[in-house]
């Protein structure tokens, strides 16, 4: 696998988060075109909004872990 295709990301039509493409489901229209993509999370609360809201709120937990992270690293290099 080169490098350029496992830094493909796509955005979740549900939570609107980037993911790597082969981390998420593709959502196709009936004729099998791809008309977007959900990942992993999203996938299993379809239908279920308590689960849902659960799900994103851990989601959103996790990211604003990561870009605090990402700041506190990009002051120390300042």
């Amino acid at each position: 696998m080169s490098a350029s295709a496992s830094a493909d990301k796509v955005v979740c039509e549900c939570c609107e988060l980037c993911v790597p493409k082969q981390l998420a489901s593709a959502i196709r229209n009936p004729y099998g075109l791809v008309r977007g993509w959900r990942c992993r999370i999203c996938n299993e609360h379809q239908g279920q909004p308590v689960k849902m809201a659960q799900d994103h709120e851990e989601e959103v937990r996790i990211r604003w872990g990561e870009t605090v992270d990402e700041l506190h690293a990009a002051l120390d290099r300042a």
